[in-house]
C-alpha cells in the first residue's frame, strides 16, 4: 500500500461514515488567513510520521508505521459534546482500517476561528509500496 492510498482510504473512511455527511473532510494544507468564523464542522487530514525497515532483500516494498493527523474543528455553536461525538467516530472509522494506536490532545477552543480543535493521530502499520518499475 501506498502512503497516498492509506490516506486516501482514511479520507474514504470518514466521508463513507453516514455521521460525517455534514461535516467537510479536506486534505490538510498550510494555513491560510480568513476573516471569517468556521461555520461547519472540519476535519483536516495529512501525514505526519512514518518509519520503515526493510522486510527483506530484493523486495518491492517496506513494512512500517505511518501516523495520519486528523484535526478535528467544531464551530462553538456545535458546542465541545459534538467535538466528542466526532472523535469517538474518528476512532471507529480508523478500526475498521487496522488502526495500532490514537493519541489526542485535549480540546482546545480558538476564539480567531469561533471553533472547538482536537489534534488527534491515528498510527497504522502496513506493508508499503513505493513504486517502481513494478507499480509505475
Amino acid at each position: 500500500m501506498t502512503l497516498t492510498l492509506l490516506l486516501d482510504n482514511f479520507v474514504k473512511a470518514i466521508k463513507a461514515d453516514e455521521y460525517f455527511s455534514s461535516t467537510k473532510v479536506i486534505y490538510a494544507y498550510p494555513c491560510k488567513v480568513k476573516p471569517t468564523l468556521l461555520s461547519e464542522n472540519i476535519i483536516a487530514v495529512g501525514l505526519t510520521d512514518i518509519s520503515l525497515e526493510s522486510t527483506s532483500i530484493g523486495n518491492d516494498g517496506d513494512f512500517g508505521k505511518a501516523s495520519i493527523f486528523a484535526d478535528i474543528f467544531v464551530p462553538a455553536k456545535s458546542g465541545n459534546a459534538q467535538m466528542s461525538e466526532e472523535f469517538i467516530r474518528l476512532c471507529a472509522d480508523a478500526w475498521e482500517l487496522g488502526v495500532i494506536s490514537v493519541s489526542a490532545n485535549r480540546v482546545e477552543f480558538d476564539s480567531s476561528l469561533g471553533a472547538y480543535v482536537l489534534k488527534s493521530v491515528f498510527t497504522f502499520s502496513e506493508h508499503f509500496d513505493f513504486g517502481g518499475e513494478s507499480d509505475e
